[in-house]
């Protein structure tokens, strides 16, 4: 045999092993799917699973206890908390990772990535901040005129309207109103000004009506009214102390009329008008004059327009404040931006803070400083802590998979809109063209890894490793002039309304978009490969279709595929409107009849577009799962769990709603939550599955399988 004939044969020999050992690995593969995964990683997340369960009760009468029954048993509330949850145990994850990252300044980070760790830096560096005292804050408010509980005040040379122009202009500052720029629910690409309520000093409006918190409240202003004029201790000058203590109770006084004229936020309307039609309406205050010194340099014209989301609070405001005397407005003002700076300032002002907070809530619970500032940073220099995150934690294939996800969930909801039977043929073009249209976003904003880009966005930024009321200074200003910049340009396709590292999801509803930051991609919500898809579709892949169904709820309806505000007729044929509209009243009946206890009721109304979101969330999930299971084939199932991939499609769903609450806690979230308590999101959703009956093989009118169920998508 020739050299050449001995080398083709061994050739052809090589190839045909190989192809053996290939097909071998294929059918190797395929049985694999379809049997029972032992690997480590397999029993982790079983054991994951197992431990969450509740097998004493049977899954056809309280899925919501037999998926977390387990879970509940295992957790408790912390000492500080009145609830504790799933989601909260997965951005405790999150926190952890990151402190781990936020102490350390090494080589490789870059001149952005530094500002971030300097800025912790400066909150550690207690010793320097407390031999500050009140210095910081002093110097503040001189540029402010200072305020009257300072001898040195002089009514005749404090202007109300110049102040509060400096400090809108200058600050992000909750006071009276606030001016902001965001997008044209009208024209979602262009930025207009919005005109809000702002904040109060309590957190709820209805402490106002608490006369015990209302004392605490005069309290603490007085002693940081006290701490600011350098009087740590009343006994060295009772006299002063008494005077700041009635001035800042007529603070409080006045503030108690401003909580009785605000909007609650479900009752908020967006209402869009020009400065010259809100100066006709509420002619009192100069609105325009107000506005160019805010905006400036920017041209400001009474054509323009803006939008006010409480027209009533506005008019109530301006005449609470024409009827007031200009010293108890400059007590309020500088009480607002005091307040908000306390954290920042020495012990003296934090100690007093911690007994205020003690007093009002109950908590006795102290942070450490490295938690605080922890807190801080991430609050203050959010998308900076995401590319922290994003850089060190978060995998770009999970990125991927996710939008991929989403892709089939889209479809599945333009498949669905074409079979329920409500809705008319021109309905559902609209519908699908807008679910077509939606914006994803998942995981993080690309410049994020783009270090060019990333130096530029925050190049203005300035930072110091010892200066930590100055920081947040120079950041708070930083943070208005990027705002009002949005003014001068089309609405930028990259900004996030969430920072990445966030354990939550977004459906804006002006945007028409879907924001899934990196945050909630991980366990119980997202498993990557080689887990089974099933959980992953169960858990996120219900967040990714709850967040799509809100475009279509009893809100999103009303907006078009742009995110725009229809103001007249909405595209819907009007049977649709209708039908749609019976449907919802059948889930609002539904969740009505829910109740905590003897006589706390589900308010079915008020939390009627989180549970039209659930369901069809939900339903696109598993619809998208079986199209990719279709594609793919039937994956590999986990050990000692007994269960079906469909089985622990639902599972997933539940057990990332796994949730501990005080009695106190269920009553208020009740009163003022959108969302259902988590038992009931979860039962009330189920129960009108029919795919969810199957999957568990659930007896007719079983407590999961009503004969009479809810669906509206």
């Amino acid at each position: 045999m020739s050299s050449t004939m001995h080398f083709v044969t061994h050739l052809i020999f090589i190839l045909s092993m190989l192809l053996l050992v290939s097909s071998d690995y294929s059918t190797l593969v395929s049985e694999y799917k379809n049997s029972t995964c032992y690997e480590p990683y397999c029993e982790k997340v079983a054991k994951r699973i197992l431990d969450s369960l509740d097998k004493t009760v049977d899954p056809c009468e309280n899925f919501y206890q037999y998926a977390c029954g387990g879970w509940i048993e295992k957790h408790h509330i912390p000492k500080n908390k009145e609830e504790y949850s799933a989601i909260v145990e997965l951005s405790e994850e999150v926190d952890k990772a990151l402190k781990q990252i936020l102490p350390n300044i090494t080589s490789g980070d870059s001149e952005t990535i530094k500002k971030v760790k300097n800025f912790y830096k400066s909150c550690i560096d207690t010793a320097k901040i407390n031999s500050l005292g009140a210095k910081p804050i002093q110097k503040f408010l001189k540029k402010i005129g200072s305020w009257n509980v300072n001898a040195e005040w002089d009514a005749n040379k404090w202007n109300f309207l110049e102040t509060l122009r400096q400090l809108h202009r200058e600050y992000p500052a909750e006071i009276f109103f606030t001016v902001d720029v965001d997008v044209d629910p009208k024209n979602r690409t262009q930025n207009i000004i919005t005109i809000d309520q702002a904040k109060l000093s309590l957190p709820q409006i209805s402490y106002f009506t608490n006369r015990p918190a209302l004392d605490v409240l005069v309290e603490y202003a007085t002693r940081i009214a006290a701490l600011t004029e350098g009087l740590k201790d009343p006994k060295d000058d009772e006299n002063l102390y008494r005077s700041i203590r009635k001035k800042m109770r007529k603070v409080v006084l006045f503030e108690m009329k401003l909580a009785k004229i605000s909007v609650p936020k479900q009752a908020k309307r967006y209402a869009r008008t020009s400065i010259d039609r809100l100066e006709k309406a509420i002619p009192e205050f100069p609105w325009l004059k107000h506005l160019e010194s805010v905006l400036t340099p920017r041209t400001i014209t009474p054509d323009d327009h803006i939008v006010v989301l409480s027209n009533d609070y506005l008019a109530d405001l301006v005449k609470e404040i024409n009827e007031t005397e200009p010293s108890v407005l400059s007590n309020y003002m500088a009480w607002r931006m005091v307040k908000d700076m306390v954290p920042f300032l020495s012990e003296d002002f934090t100690n007093a803070y911690n007994k205020f907070r003690s007093e009002l809530t109950g908590s006795t619970i102290i942070k450490s400083r490295e938690d605080i500032c922890y807190k801080y940073t991430d609050e203050i220099l959010g998308p900076l802590m995401g590319a922290l995150f994003i850089r060190n934690k978060f995998s770009p294939e999970d990125k991927s998979e996710v939008e991929e996800m989403m892709h089939l969930i889209i479809k599945a909801f333009e498949r669905n809109a074409e079979t329920v039977d409500w809705i008319s043929q021109q309905t559902i073009k609209s519908v699908k063209e807008k679910a077509e249209a939606a914006v994803i976003k998942v995981g993080y904003p690309d410049y994020l890894y783009n270090e060019t880009q990333f130096k530029k966005r925050y190049e203005e930024i300035e930072i110091q490793p010892n200066t930590f009321f100055d920081n947040v200074a120079s950041i708070d200003k930083f943070s208005n002039r990027r705002t009002f910049k949005k003014l001068d340009n089309p609405v930028d396709p990259h900004q996030w309304v969430s920072v990445p590292h966030m354990a939550n999801a977004f459906y804006v509803v002006t945007k028409n978009e879907i924001v899934i930051p990196a945050g909630i991609l991980q366990p119980p919500f997202f498993y990557g490969e080689p887990i089974p898809r099933s959980i992953s579709y169960g858990a996120i892949g219900h967040v990714l279709g709850h967040e799509l169904t809100h475009g279509f709820d009893t809100l999103g309806r009303r907006f078009n595929k742009q995110g725009e505000l229809i103001q007249k007729r909405t595209k819907w044929s009007e049977m649709s409107i209708k039908k749609f509209e019976n449907r919802t009243k059948c889930l609002l009946k539904q969740f009505n009849r829910y109740k905590v206890g003897d006589k706390l009721h589900i308010d079915g109304k008020n939390t009627l577009g989180e549970n039209i979101a659930d369901g069809g969330g939900v339903k696109m999930a598993y619809m998208a799962y079986k199209t990719w299971v279709e594609e793919h084939g039937e994956e590999y199932v986990l050990p000692y769990l007994n269960k079906t991939n469909m089985q622990l499609f639902f599972i997933g769903y539940a057990q990332k709603e796994c949730h501990r609450s005080t009695a106190k806690a269920i009553e208020d979230a009740i009163k003022d939550d959108v969302h259902a308590p988590s038992m009931f999101r979860i039962i009330g959703t189920l129960s009108n599955s029919e795919h969810f009956a199957k999957a568990f093989n659930c007896k007719a009118n079983a407590t999961m399988n009503p004969a009479e169920k809810c669906e509206v998508w």
